[in-house]
């Protein structure tokens, strides 16, 4: 009110300037006409019409004097040139610059020393800047209501805020329909003032219902009763459709009052914003270019944000709330927690789309513009919104699939408790351990794609908006696969310890069974039966002792450089744990000792294999000669089965020797006795019945008188006799004697005493 007052205490004294200006006449000097000077006189005065009038007439009627007459029309000209230049800098600073009282002043002073102010041309002006006055008045009121009109919208009264709005509708409307504008601009005008009259005494009833409705669903969203929330949208549906019913009337009418007031602009450029319904839209539509839409139509966006928006609002806190909790749940591997938590946002969000195209039908008529975002239509002044919700969405869903895929990296490292307790083997333990490195490298490979789709889709989606929920839900992920990392190395830890322990026990039991095998190739002292020292070798035992160490060992070395390769990827990937590292170092040192354990199985595994093979020819060529010898026995060539019997068990021997084989000791002494029996008691048989024939033919030949040839006869039964008997045959040696006697008496031979049979044959000499 202060700068109202001092504005019309300057616009009077602005008047009072002109009239005292007025009361200063001006004079010319010289001697001329008396109409010159008449005109001169007029020009002084600031009469610059009655000076027009007359020296016009005095040119006319004066030729030769036309050049004085023009010079006195041009000054007039220049002065009334200087006049309206100065006219239109004092009307541009009375709009522009209302609160320059210095310079509005000045020019006031100087347009009276321009024009008389009974001047039209002065009368003019001052009708103008009355105008220019007023309307300066009307916009310090308007601007007051413009600032009562923001602040209770900035507490949310959009009620008071209208009627504050509507209080500026009465701005220059007598002016405007004193001005003539015709009748049916005047008749439209009323139409639409009725029309926003109307909508006026509408508004409680219409926005209170909305918001009633709206506040119900939110506490339904809030409490999670999402089975009322269809009932209460269908009615919140029919209120938000009668709400934006009623501002598309305002919109109706403010493009009736902005259609005529650019006809009325068009048929007189000047009337700017002096006007009625310059006013209209401005109560209207507000200030533009502020952060929040004000007038008329920002009372019903500001009702609209604090009710439906509330709902919006509500969703966006639930679905924030919800992705605190799951990135929470998340970092601790509550996995079930993270997808409980988001249960109920994918309905949450299923829920917006509603909003936001009723809110795009709220400035339909408004032609408020909109951009296609992911498949909807969405008002530029909802873009923030509505991204933050597609930012949560997709945060959420990233949260879900992030729990999934660790989910599935189980290991605690149980297997390597039980594999220390004994309840499970080396291998099972490995297996398990394998597992799980290979399911949280799998994670791993799956989370850093999963944040690397997150970042991208931050990037694209702050392109319409600054949103840091994927950023953050794609951090909190990354975490969790920095905890994983070191699980990672930890399961490595265990995995290569369970390896060193393994390999360490394997090495033990590969130099037993290496020392087993060189203890049967040295072979064994014992004492035969005959109370010989004896050794006892077991080559083919020894060498296959070492072909099964030797096989074991492949496998050993086999998985032992799958080890040594897990440490090379380890080490290739960046783990640089220093226990691992140590069990690398570790590792090796066992591995050398496992290859040395090989480097001595080489040479006693050929010692082995050459003694064996060597054994097993003795043993096949002695069975080889004791077929031959069976072969000359059914000949009955007793002599070469002697002697191949001989030769086989020279050969046998010789493979004991060697390979000890209790069962070939066995077979040989069964075999070669059997045989040897058989060959003796044939040869027996044999020598028995020759003697026989022997004897027989000797007696023969005796009784025949054919001494020397039954003595022949005798002695080679004798002979034949001592092959089997080391006694004599007496049968034999009884006819020898008395062929021998009765050789002697027939040739004259004495008979020594050394001869055998001496008593015999002197016996039965003398009886002869």
């Amino acid at each position: 009110m202060a700068k109202f007052a001092r504005r019309r205490i300057i616009f009077y004294f602005f008047s009072i300037v002109l009239f005292i200006a007025a009361m200063f006449p001006v004079y010319a000097g010289g001697r001329q006409e008396p109409e010159l000077t008449r005109a001169d006189d007029l020009i002084k005065e600031l009469r610059h019409d009655e000076a027009i009038l007359l020296l016009t007439d005095f040119a006319r009627r004066n030729p030769r004097m036309f050049d004085q007459a023009q010079q006195r029309l041009r000054k007039i000209y220049q002065t009334r040139d200087e006049f309206n230049r100065t006219a239109d800098t004092l009307i541009d600073t009375l709009i522009r610059d209302p609160e320059n009282n210095e310079r509005v002043l000045a020019l006031s002073r100087h347009l009276y020393t321009l024009e008389h102010e009974s001047s039209p041309l002065m009368i003019n002006f001052v009708a103008r800047t009355r105008e220019i006055a007023q309307f300066n008045i009307n916009r310090i009121l308007l601007r007051r209501i413009m600032e009562r009109g923001r602040d209770l919208l900035d507490r949310g009264e959009s009620l008071a805020a209208l009627q504050t709005y509507a209080e500026g509708m009465s701005f220059m409307r007598e002016e405007f329909f004193l001005a003539g504008f015709g009748q049916t601009i005047e008749i439209e005008v009323n139409r639409e003032t009725e029309r926003i009259n109307a909508m006026l005494a509408s508004f409680q009833q219409v926005s209170t219902q909305m918001g009633a409705v709206s506040a119900e669903l939110l506490r339904a969203i809030n409490a999670g009763e999402t089975a009322r929330v269809p009932e209460i949208t269908s009615r919140l549906n029919t209120a938000m459709d009668r709400f934006i019913a009623l501002k598309h009337t305002v919109y109706t009418s403010l493009n009736s009052f902005e259609r005529t007031l650019n006809a009325i602009r068009a048929v007189n450029p000047d009337t700017g914003d002096r006007n009625h319904l310059s006013f209209l839209s401005a109560v209207i539509r507000g200030r533009q270019n502020e952060s929040i839409s004000e007038g008329m139509l920002g009372a019903f966006d500001n009702y609209w944000n604090n009710s439906i928006g509330s709902i919006l609002t509500g969703i966006t806190q639930n679905l924030e709330r919800s992705n605190t909790t799951a990135i929470s749940a998340l970092q601790a591997r509550n996995f079930t927690a993270v997808s409980s938590a988001l249960s109920n946002t994918d309905y949450l969000v299923n829920l917006t789309p509603f909003y936001f195209d009723k809110h795009r039908q709220l400035y339909e008529t408004g032609r408020q513009p909109a951009t296609a975002l992911y498949g909807a239509t969405i008002l530029n002044i909802d873009i923030p919104r509505f991204i933050e919700i597609r930012a949560l969405r997709e945060a959420n869903g990233y949260l879900v699939n992030a729990a999934g895929i660790a989910s599935r990296a189980a290991g605690d490292g149980g297997s390597f408790a039980s594999y220390q307790q004994g309840t499970m083997s080396a291998a099972q333990a490995l297996v398990l351990e394998q597992q799980t490195r290979a399911n949280i490298v799998t994670m791993q490979r799956s989370i850093v794609e999963l944040v690397a789709r997150a970042d991208q889709f931050h990037t694209e989606i702050n392109r319409f908006h600054n949103t840091m929920h994927v950023f953050n839900t794609a951090r909190a992920i990354e975490n969790l696969n920095r905890i994983y990392t070191a699980e990672g190395q930890q399961s490595a830890a265990r995995f290569f310890s369970i390896s060193q322990e393994n390999l360490n026990a394997s090495i033990a039991q590969r130099k037993v069974q290496l020392e087993k095998a060189r203890e049967l190739l040295n072979g064994e002292s014992a004492v035969a039966a005959d109370g010989t020292a004896v050794v006892y070798r077991y080559p083919t035992e020894a060498f296959a002792e070492l072909t099964a160490l030797n096989t074991a060992m492949t496998n050993d070395l086999q998985a032992s450089n799958a080890v040594m390769e897990q440490f090379r990827i380890e080490q290739a990937a960046g783990n640089t744990d220093p226990q691992i590292a140590a069990l690398r170092a570790s590792y090796q040192a066992s591995l050398n000792e496992l290859n040395s354990v090989r480097d001595q199985s080489t040479p006693l595994t050929e010692t082995a294999r050459t003694r064996s093979s060597q054994a097993e020819a003795h043993r096949l060529e002695g069975e080889r000669l004791f077929r031959e010898a069976q072969a000359a026995f059914q000949r009955r060539n007793f002599d070469l089965a002697i002697e191949r019997l001989n030769d086989a068990t020279g050969r046998l021997d010789d493979s004991l020797a060697i390979q000890e084989s209790p069962p070939l000791r066995q077979t040989r002494d069964n075999q070669i006795m059997s045989l040897s029996g058989a060959i003796a008691e044939a040869m027996n048989d044999s020598v028995i019945e020759e003697v026989r024939t022997l004897l027989g033919s000797a007696q023969t030949s005796y009784y025949n008188g054919n001494f020397q040839q039954a003595e022949s006869n005798l002695v080679t039964a004798s002979n034949r006799w001592r092959l089997i008997n080391s006694e004599p045959h007496e049968e034999v040696v009884y006819w020898l004697g008395i062929v021998r006697i009765a050789l002697s008496a027939t040739s004259g031979r004495v008979i020594p005493p050394t001869a055998p049979l001496y008593p015999e044959m002197s016996q039965l000499l003398n009886q002869a």
